[in-house]
């Protein structure tokens, strides 16, 4: 008897745990992982993306809006003298109601499966993107010698538009994007006063390491096993016939 009331207590905490699980995964569900790619705001070249994640997710893009970037801070009219202290986050994007498409021009995706190709042709065939790309990253100091590299985080959103969709009122794809990474700065020269100018900044995507669980989960597990153990032996000495 009491070992049934263990099996059947053991039975009910393990379908708790389960599902507290996939909850916690759905949390995930909607969002694409991005595990690798740049994301590069050159000197001398236009802007550009390429996000490749799991299940054969890819996202390329070129000519993005850059609102915030360390590239506006130590131009190549203003430079920086060393020492200068740098914000490394950068944001793509956003809301322009002149120009909706504020991520620019795609370069081919693959989303969920479907692929949505560049098309051989004129640039006007190309499909737009809209949306923001979030990079957030420390602080750090422009060292003449060395160029810093910080860790950073990312989230997005993007939706993909056909070329003659002018309106943006029928997106081919919408993604919530997330990920990790290193986040470069660079310089293209010093200018006459011997500060650093042309700066340009490479984020760098690389898979998260493996979840493990949290300790105080693995705590809360062990003692409701415990706690039913006991339980169940306590009920064994009650109803065991005495000799």
């Amino acid at each position: 008897m009491s070992w049934k009331l263990l099996t059947r207590s053991l039975r009910v905490l393990t379908i708790a745990i389960l599902c507290w699980v996939s909850s916690v995964a759905s949390l995930w569900a909607d969002s694409i992982v991005v595990t690798s790619g740049q994301f590069r705001t050159d000197v001398n070249e236009a802007t550009f993306f390429q996000f490749f994640g799991t299940d054969g997710f890819v996202l390329g893009g070129i000519f993005p809006l850059l609102p915030t970037s360390p590239r506006l801070v130590c131009s190549t009219f203003s430079g920086c003298a060393p020492g200068t202290t740098v914000n490394m986050s950068t944001v793509a994007g956003g809301e322009s109601p002149e120009t909706p498409f504020t991520l620019g021009l795609s370069t081919g995706a693959v989303i969920n499966g479907t692929e949505f190709v560049r098309p051989f042709g004129t640039a006007g065939d190309t499909p737009r993107l809209a949306g923001t790309l979030r990079f957030d990253a420390p602080v750090v100091a422009v060292d003449a010698f060395t160029a810093p590299v910080v860790p950073f985080v990312f989230n997005g959103l993007v939706s993909g538009f056909a070329h003659n969709d002018v309106e943006a009122r029928a997106p081919l794809f919408q993604v919530a994007l997330t990920g990790q990474g290193t986040a470069r700065l660079s310089f293209e020269d010093f200018d006459n006063n011997a500060d650093l100018s042309g700066s340009f900044v490479t984020y760098t995507f690389a898979a998260a390491p493996a979840a493990t669980p949290e300790p105080t989960t693995l705590v809360l597990f062990g003692t409701a096993v415990a706690g039913l153990v006991q339980r169940a032996r306590k009920q064994r000495r009650r109803v065991a016939p005495s000799i």
